[in-house]
């Protein structure tokens, strides 16, 4: 399995491990050398930052690609696109459209 596989495979897997282990050294480190006396209690204040790092993941994973689809149909309407201007066959155009997108993804 290459390097690339492993990571698509396990984006999610690999996104909650950073996520977390980000999140023990920030907060191991808050609670060793506090920069300030907290007016509420830390875990509260955790609690609460993670809901709304849960939320914004949520919103980010339905938004996003819900808004590509959209900019993509107007897109179409407008006649924006190379294969818009161009006399190209539909499966063509598929074809090189995806591998352009492979490359760049690649890159």
């Amino acid at each position: 399995m290459s390097m690339t596989e492993f990571i698509y495979e396990y984006e999610l897997i690999i996104r909650i491990t950073a996520f977390l282990t980000l999140f023990g050294v920030i907060a191991g480190w808050e609670i060793l050398s506090p920069r300030r006396t907290t007016r509420i209690s830390k875990f509260l204040r955790w609690i609460n930052n993670l809901c709304v790092v849960t939320i914004n993941a949520m919103l980010l994973r339905f938004i996003f690609p819900t808004a590509a689809v959209g900019f993509t149909a107007y897109a179409e309407t407008q006649g924006w696109g190379l294969f818009n201007n161009l006399n190209t066959p539909h499966l063509i155009a598929i074809i090189i459209s995806v591998i352009c997108l492979d490359v760049i993804i690649y890159f």
